[in-house]
């Protein structure tokens, strides 16, 4: 189930002796399923760490007693989490102590780049590693097109492309997934997620739905994030279509746009924006034509909402940003009144 030194090192002796270890595969509120030596069981938070406000995420560690309705008496520190930023526009955590991420898309009418894109700079700090994975490959009569698309925003990440009808990329794809190992499958809805866990498994294992056919939306099938035990080892991860996924503050933009950082590396001001500044390499590449105008776009659309991530948990950096839109505003303003008076 993924237990390894990091997470064996947190326990005390005694803890072992009296307590119990266990890991979260469902979470519904404050109602959890934990996997234990004993099976699936039902589990709560226990008052101790619920008087100390624990998160427990799909994925958690966590040490527990009881033997009808278990008590999570701790939640054990993760090897990494992932998150997105949920409708109230703060930190989302999605799922913990996962190795790898299968980013999927799907070649049909919703195949999305930028969208990968968004996906890759918000898993860059997550501390699993993210594989792009093309589904649906057998609708391409040439898939080659759309795996290099792909390849080209990926950077490190591989790209895996495959079918659930031919058979293509099954065994690339077990190959992330082993013994002690855990790998979440994220995506927006419609691009196969459900039915990528049930072809992995090797069972119906999860509720699939197809693509609406009047207006090509993904239908969601998947409502909870659930984890699932593969027969060889190994536990997969299904989460909830996510359209809305984005950056972090911190996130690490170089790490996915790797051209554009080495080119910022190369400008003439550290402080370059990429705008009009001279002796700007992102700028000069662009009139060369060796960079994609999209590419950029994209990268701007992420770094503004990073930063708009970071104001929203630095109260600080929100009055200082509103404070400067207000500046802009009052010079605007006196530059319409003084055009006024001189015409």
């Amino acid at each position: 189930m993924g237990l390894g030194p990091f997470f064996v090192s947190q326990l005390e002796p005694s803890e072992l002796q009296t307590l119990s270890l266990g890991r979260v595969a469902a979470s519904a509120h404050e109602r959890f399923t934990l996997l234990t030596p004993a099976g699936p069981r039902p589990a709560v938070l226990g008052g101790r760490a619920r008087h100390e406000g624990q998160l427990v995420v799909v994925g958690d560690w966590v040490v527990y007693e009881g033997e009808d309705l278990l008590r999570v008496v701790r939640v054990l520190d993760r090897s990494s989490l992932f998150r997105r930023r949920g409708p109230d526009d703060l930190p989302q955590a999605i799922a913990a102590n996962v190795d790898a991420v299968f980013v999927a898309t799907a070649a049909d009418a919703d195949f999305s780049v930028r969208r990968v894109e968004r996906y890759l700079a918000a898993l860059a700090d997550s501390g699993a590693l993210p594989i792009v994975v093309l589904t649906k490959v057998d609708l391409l009569a040439d898939p080659v097109p759309a795996i290099r698309e792909l390849e080209r925003v990926a950077g490190a990440s591989p790209v895996v492309p495959c079918s659930v009808v031919t058979g293509r990329g099954r065994s690339d794809l077990l190959g992330f997934v082993g013994p002690g190992r855990t790998v979440a499958v994220t995506g927006s809805s419609g691009v196969g997620k459900s039915t990528l866990v049930n072809w992995l498994v090797g069972a119906e294992v999860q509720d699939t739905g197809g693509v609406r056919l009047e207006d090509q939306k993904g239908r969601h099938t998947t409502t909870a994030r659930t984890l699932v035990p593969l027969p060889g080892g190994g536990l997969l991860l299904d989460t909830p279509g996510m359209r809305g996924f984005a950056p972090e503050s911190d996130a690490d933009l170089g790490a996915v746009f790797t051209e554009l950082a080495a080119l910022a590396q190369r400008c003439r001001f550290g402080d370059c924006a990429h705008e009009t500044e001279p002796g700007c390499a992102v700028g000069e590449a662009l009139e060369r034509g060796d960079l994609d105008p999209a590419r950029l776009a994209a990268w701007r659309r992420l770094e503004r909402a990073a930063a708009h991530a970071a104001r929203q948990a630095d109260p600080g950096l929100a009055r200082a940003e509103k404070i400067r839109w207000k500046k802009i505003h009052l010079q605007h303003r006196a530059r319409e009144e003084l055009r006024g008076r001189n015409r």
